[in-house]
């Protein structure tokens, strides 16, 4: 049963994930249904929507209840929540190859991204199970933190992707933002820059008050909380940002309206089609 601390994040985490089931999910559906909405771009951000909505999903699932719905939730979380971080990799890879390499054919990279994000949290789900490592944590139940191998896990199944992908993604942007600003005055460069925060703004509490837990065996509730609701929000956080483009409210309002909408999507990825498509143009 949950203690009252218990209580009180599992309402957080239903409150946020919440919010992101719908966003993500109303992402997902409109990328489906929508004719010019098919672009490889757009393709990309389904990809990650869908993965979150799981994601969401799984913060949901009473884990306190019973030890098989700790054992569930702490699978799926350490699956779904990789496989977003590395989804977001792919994003700004796909981007960096076509603004700086200018490369027309990086469509063919979509069956390497799906590889690995996610073959990669396959693999590192099944460390922690063959260790028994899944129980209680902080917020929900994840990787524990009873004992030192334990503690290895979780950096090799989560913080230490989590920190490598965060790099990779502020070089990338770093360089396309330069690009598209010596290029283009109005481009969405400053859109951009919000994509590379998103990860350190919902992980970063979650983080901070795990590794306090860690050292000092103190549990700071409000900054638990925190933490819970911005990890939680993970979903909505990309959905808004990566999803919310031009074509997809234009889109909304053609669904509301009962107007026509100009279908002008393209059949090729160039540089202009991907990068548009992809950052609110």
């Amino acid at each position: 049963m949950y203690n009252s601390d218990e209580q009180i994040n599992y309402i957080v985490a239903l409150v946020g994930s919440s919010l992101s089931l719908i966003t993500s999910g109303f992402v997902i559906y409109m990328y489906y249904t929508r004719r010019n909405l098919q672009t490889f771009a757009c393709k990309l951000t389904r990809y990650l929507c869908t993965t979150d909505f799981f994601l969401s999903l799984s913060f949901i699932i009473p884990s306190f209840e019973a030890q098989w719905l700790c054992v569930l939730q702490a699978v799926f979380v350490t699956y779904f929540l990789l496989s977003s971080i590395l989804w977001t990799a792919a994003i700004s890879h796909a981007l960096y190859t076509v603004v700086i390499t200018l490369n027309p054919d990086v469509y063919l990279l979509e069956r390497r991204y799906v590889v690995l994000t996610y073959g990669f949290p396959a693999i590192a789900l099944f460390l922690p199970l063959v260790r028994n490592d899944y129980g209680p944590s902080e917020g929900w139940c994840w990787i524990s933190s009873e004992d030192a191998g334990a503690i290895v896990m979780r950096f090799i199944c989560f913080y230490v992707p989590l920190i490598i992908v965060i790099i990779f993604n502020v070089y990338q942007y770093r360089k396309i933002i330069q690009e598209l600003e010596g290029e283009d005055p109005d481009s969405v460069s400053k859109r951009l820059r919000f994509y590379p925060w998103i990860l350190i703004f919902t992980q970063i509490a979650l983080t901070v008050h795990r590794l306090i837990h860690l050292f000092f065996s103190v549990t700071w509730m409000p900054l638990a909380v925190v933490g819970v609701l911005t990890t939680t929000l993970m979903g909505f956080s990309n959905a808004v940002l990566y999803g919310f483009n031009d074509t997809l409210i234009e889109n909304v309002h053609q669904c509301f309206s009962n107007t026509e909408y100009l279908d002008n999507s393209q059949e090729t990825l160039d540089r202009s089609s991907l990068v548009h498509a992809s950052l609110n143009r």
